[in-house]
């Protein structure tokens, strides 16, 4: 039974211990939905009942702060500074969910997740994909304000 929720691991495949799949196996699994709309429907319901148009300012402040943030990672991944990574990564993943951007807040968990275990293998790819991922996020999101 627990099999079905175990990597697979073809024949021949396995040596004389199991593969580590903490960060890379299930990462590269996530879904490509890059904004999840229920999330900002969401958050536009909550600006009808306030003034102001509270879903414009929420996606202003996070396309203003996540470049920062991207650079953040990047200077952290190539100078090995493991907290900075994971408080950037974190900072940028709370902030993603909070938009809708579920893609990019699970490869921000696992960048999160390397720099708090001290282990950067395959970083540099998670960092790769946010980076083509966060432009078609805003694109997305700046649509949905203008909506």
């Amino acid at each position: 039974m627990i099999e079905k929720w175990l990597p697979k691991v073809e024949k021949g495949e396995q040596g004389d211990s199991a593969p580590d799949t903490k960060g890379d196996e299930r990462e590269m699994k996530i879904p490509k939905q890059q904004v999840d709309r229920s999330v900002l429907d969401t958050i536009r319901q909550l600006g009808q009942s306030t003034s102001g148009n509270i879903l414009e300012r929420v996606v202003n402040i996070y396309l203003q702060n996540t470049p920062e943030l991207i650079e953040t990672i990047r200077n952290s991944i190539e100078n090995r500074q493991y907290k900075d990574l994971r408080m950037a990564a974190h900072t940028l993943k709370s902030s993603s969910a909070n938009v809708g951007a579920i893609y990019v807040a699970e490869l921000c968990k696992a960048l999160e997740d390397m720099g708090r275990d001290e282990v950067l293998v395959g970083a540099e790819e998670k960092l790769r994909m946010l980076e083509e991922a966060i432009p078609e996020v805003g694109e997305i999101l700046k649509t949905e304000i203008a909506a």
